[in-house]
């Protein structure tokens, strides 16, 4: 749904899926075709649990934040984005591997192109942070090419690969 400070976006499909025309966080008939940001919950609480709690709670700052800082704080979970300029390259692999064996079959790599150069952007503001950002993402590359089940695609070669029964049969990349 959409809240104040807009759209919350914690119980849509995870993997690539076409919107419905209603809600655009759910699957549906739309034309468009959604390719989802990876982002998980890590720790002990389930997934789907952290989720609906999100949903809930996110556009509800003084609720949310302290909450979600409890749950990082005691290892019951932690929001991890397959985005290397806020998390680890480790945080990253966990992730990739949870949502693998969830059987997604598209992850999605999530930063802004300035978020690469040193000082283009706020997050980055010096060439020990840009060096950071990119061992991470390297980490990352490097621990996701070495496994079997993983392939690499463009956003237009996963739009080529959804097919129209509305799902990826197989890891996006692959050959």
């Amino acid at each position: 749904g959409v809240t104040k400070g807009g759209p919350v976006h914690a119980l849509a499909p995870q993997d690539v899926y076409r919107p419905s025309r209603a809600d655009l966080h759910s699957a549906g008939d739309h034309t468009l075709i959604e390719v989802p940001v990876t982002i998980g919950a890590l720790g002990r609480v389930r997934q789907e649990s952290y989720a609906r709690l999100a949903a809930r709670y996110e556009h509800r700052r003084p609720i949310w934040a302290p909450l979600k800082r409890l749950m990082a704080n005691t290892g019951l979970a932690r929001r991890v984005w397959l985005d290397p300029v806020s998390d680890s390259a480790a945080s990253m692999i966990r992730l990739y591997e949870f949502m693998l064996a969830r059987d997604v079959k598209c992850l999605n790599v999530a930063f802004h192109s300035s978020e690469l150069v040193a000082g283009c952007a706020p997050n980055v503001p010096d060439a020990d942070t840009e060096a950071r950002v990119w061992r991470r993402l390297r980490g990352l590359l490097e621990s996701a090419a070495g496994q079997p089940s993983v392939g690499f695609a463009t956003l237009s070669e996963v739009a080529a690969t959804f097919d129209t029964d509305r799902h990826i049969d197989a890891p996006v990349g692959q050959s």
